[in-house]
C-alpha cells in the first residue's frame, strides 16, 4: 500500500496515520480516539 505515500508524507505523516486509521475504523471507536486525542491536546 504504497500508492499516495509521497502525498501524504506532504501533509505530514501525523496526519497522514490518522488519515490511514479514519478508513479502518468504525465511528464509534473513532469519536473516542477523538475525545482522547481532545484531552491530551488540551492539556
Amino acid at each position: 500500500m504504497n500508492t499516495g505515500q509521497s502525498s501524504c508524507y506532504k501533509s505530514g505523516q501525523f496526519i497522514c496515520s490518522l488519515h490511514e486509521s479514519d478508513r479502518a475504523l468504525t465511528d464509534s471507536a473513532r469519536e473516542t480516539i477523538l475525545e482522547i486525542l481532545a484531552g491530551y491536546l488540551a492539556r
